[in-house]
């Protein structure tokens, strides 16, 4: 079977559980998961029409057992492109109203994702969403100027704005959930399937994890690469850079502090590896969002490095290898303490005093760093400095997405 027949023959069994779409929807592409479906209306339109969505309404139709959400005929038929998320129900029905209600309360935003409509036939419900034609970040992330950054993370910032506002986390930041348009140079965030609000205890809306009275994470002998690779003209000149990619001997405790009087730590650790903020790693309960600013500061350095991904953790171990060479022992170790853990390790490269940034992509991108060329080198100093704060590991001193906005780098 082709792949236009087998895109179509998915189609076909939507249309069988959904028909309000038959003869409406037609297959034009995948897209990871996603359909992108023509809804047969020749109007063109941008990414969201020309006027945001009405407020959501309920229709439900006993019969088939249909639960529908969705905006006005009128603003439906008027987008030419949209993209069909389907989401195969093997938990708690709970978690994917969550979404549909985040989404809901987050309409009109400009740099955030449109719900259109939402429906579910027994275990499975299709988001339906405006088709945001982008560029893939693979494709761009090496050729960006300094005027491309700034435009990718206004937009970036924008959304975590606006969605950190109405005290919602998105807790899966990462290029693939932010669709970027070079041309247009305008960007949304999608996917707010892990999403959450601050200070909600629903059980469906976390992924628990019970931390054992006593955690130990150790390396094996031989550990898999990490991406930090500097170029082979600058091989020598970092050796803590180097060996990040080499094998990894030692061990990383990672104890809660008082385990022994403490039954097991629950804590939300949802999201994709290489972006999750130390505090994630941690365990820690109360978690923030600065866990999003975090993940944006991890799309920032790979930008600025030319490395993608930049972290390449393969389980929590090589995580904490990787930040405790980037912020140094003591940093680790203070850190740790301050969100009641123990960090101990053996790994004799984790030492004092961790790496400098703008030295690390030095070594990394010397081309970044130009010497007749005054003006490029203040943005690049600046967009370093927005760099530490994003990656700042202390949460609660870590730059907000608002102060982002004003910060000299994205206001120059």
């Amino acid at each position: 079977m082709g792949e236009a027949e087998a895109l179509q023959k998915e189609l076909t069994n939507v249309l069988k559980k959904f028909p309000m779409f038959d003869g409406i929807l037609q297959v034009v592409d995948r897209v990871g998961l996603e359909l992108n479906i023509f809804n047969g209306n020749e109007n063109t339109d941008s990414a969201y029409g020309s006027r945001s969505p009405s407020p959501i309404v309920t229709n439900t139709d006993e019969k088939r057992g249909i639960k529908r959400k969705f905006v006005d005929e009128e603003y439906f038929k008027s987008i030419q492109y949209v993209a069909i998320k389907k989401i195969i129900i093997n938990y708690s029905i709970g978690r994917v109203a969550e979404e549909i209600s985040i989404l809901h309360e987050l309409r009109g935003y400009g740099n955030i994702i449109q719900l259109l409509s939402a429906h579910r036939y027994e275990d499975e419900v299709i988001l339906i969403t405006p088709h945001f034609e982008h560029d893939k970040f693979r494709n761009f992330y090496q050729k960006m100027t300094i005027d491309d950054i700034k435009s990718y993370f206004r937009a970036l910032f924008e959304a975590l704005k606006d969605a950190h506002s109405h005290n919602i986390v998105h807790r899966d930041v990462k290029p693939g959930n932010f669709l970027y348009n070079m041309k247009e140079k305008k960007g949304i965030l999608v996917d707010f399937g892990l999403a959450e609000r601050l200070g909600t205890s629903n059980s469906y809306l976390e992924k628990i994890y019970d931390i054992p009275n006593v955690g130990t994470v150790r390396f094996p002998s031989v550990v898999g690469q990490i991406s930090i690779e500097p170029s082979q003209s600058n091989k020598p000149a970092v050796k803590r850079i180097r060996t990040l990619t080499a094998s990894k001997k030692g061990y990383v405790d990672l104890d809660p502090k008082g385990c022994e009087n403490k039954p097991g730590w629950k804590a939300n650790r949802a999201g994709t590896r290489g972006f999750r903020a130390p505090e994630v790693l941690f365990r820690v309960q109360n978690q923030t969002c600065a866990i999003d600013i975090w993940s944006a500061g991890v799309i920032l350095i790979t930008i600025l490095s030319h490395h993608y991904p930049f972290f390449k953790s393969t389980d929590d171990a090589d995580a904490f290898y990787e930040l405790g060479i980037l912020f140094g022992k003591k940093l680790m170790h203070d850190l740790a303490t301050q969100h009641e853990r123990y960090f101990r390790t053996d790994i004799p490269l984790i030492y004092d005093p961790g790496l400098q940034f703008d030295k690390l992509l030095h070594t990394m991108r010397r081309d970044l760093f130009p010497k007749n060329d005054k003006q490029l080198l203040t943005e690049v100093h600046n967009a370093i400095d927005l760099l530490q704060r994003c990656l700042e590991p202390y949460p609660s001193k870590r730059i907000t997405a608002a102060e982002a906005l004003k910060h000299p780098f994205l206001l120059s």
